[in-house]
């Protein structure tokens, strides 16, 4: 068996559920201001609780920052995935 944490961060991209957008926040914390850089793909780099520290990639797959995702919330999955680039 296989938890979702360690499922999420060998995937190739992290995505927003169809029709939520996903809000990329500087810090792992609600409150925290988001961040302001556009990107095409989310890439987890770690896990922390209920948060993914993702790197942010443009079309080319290009690193553009990083930021925080949050993938759980309420025993609810909140975010998808793809497991090709």
């Amino acid at each position: 068996m296989i938890y979702w944490p360690e499922f999420l961060l060998p995937v190739f991209s992290e995505e927003a559920l169809p029709g939520q957008p996903v809000a990329v926040r500087i810090k792992p914390q609600e409150n925290a201001d988001e961040v302001r850089t556009e990107f095409v793909f989310l890439q987890a780099a770690a896990v922390k609780g209920q948060w993914l520290n993702v790197t942010l990639l443009d079309q080319d797959f290009n690193p553009l920052g990083n930021g925080w995702i949050r993938w759980e919330k309420e025993n609810q999955i909140q975010v998808t995935y793809s497991l090709f680039s």
